[in-house]
């Protein structure tokens, strides 16, 4: 029952999600974590997931803000850039 309720949130979030002007996509932003080592420890058993014969993984990464892996140039209204401040954040950002 929870797989399929978070598959309806990917399914959902990628259907919501629109390619970004390049300085507000997913890869320019704190709650956006590519870092394979780090997610793999937070989540073991993910990269078993990868294709034994390519990188499955390409550049995707792990939203900290909505518990999703998405790919790098999406965007949502939660876009946070990397570095900002607190009042940046509520104003946002640019």
């Amino acid at each position: 029952m929870m797989v399929r309720a978070a598959a309806r949130r990917v399914i959902q979030a990628l259907r919501d999600a629109e390619p970004a002007p390049r300085h507000r996509q997913c890869r320019h932003c704190r709650h956006f974590d590519d870092d394979r080592e780090q997610v793999e420890r937070e989540l073991p058993g993910l990269l078993v997931l990868s294709s034994g014969f390519g990188d499955s993984w390409g550049d995707a990464g792990l939203c900290r803000k909505h518990q999703l892996m998405l790919v790098p140039f999406h965007t949502c209204d939660a876009f946070s850039a990397r570095g900002a401040s607190p009042e940046q954040d509520a104003t946002g950002g640019y």
